[in-house]
C-alpha cells in the first residue's frame, strides 16, 4: 500500500482548487464567474501592477441584497469574455 503524507494530499488539493479559480474575470464567461462568486464570494481581476487580485463580493447575485443602517447596495458589474456588463453580486458600502 502506498503511503502519502496527509499534508502532501491537502497541499495538492489546495493548489488544484486555487489554480482553477485564479483566472481573471475577463477570460471566463458570465455564467462561470457567477458560479465562482456563488461558491467562493470572490472573483479575480487582472491588474497592470499587482497581477491577478481577488475582489470579494459580500452577497451573490442569487440572493436579495440587504444592507445595514447607513449602508447602501453596490452592484458588482464586471466585464467577462461574453458580457461587458455581467452582474455577479452585491456589496454594502457607506452611503
Amino acid at each position: 500500500m502506498l503511503k502519502v503524507p496527509l499534508l502532501t494530499i491537502l497541499l495538492s488539493a489546495g493548489m488544484h482548487a486555487q489554480a482553477y479559480t485564479e483566472v481573471a474575470a475577463d477570460r471566463l464567461t458570465c455564467a462561470e464567474i457567477t458560479k465562482i462568486v456563488e461558491k467562493e464570494q470572490r472573483y479575480y481581476l487582472q491588474t497592470a501592477f499587482d497581477g491577478i487580485i481577488p475582489i470579494y463580493v459580500t452577497i451573490p447575485v442569487s440572493q436579495d441584497p440587504v444592507c445595514g443602517p447607513k449602508l447602501r447596495v453596490w452592484y458588482e458589474i464586471i466585464t467577462t469574455s461574453d458580457n461587458p456588463e455581467c452582474h455577479v453580486g452585491y456589496n454594502c458600502i457607506p452611503g
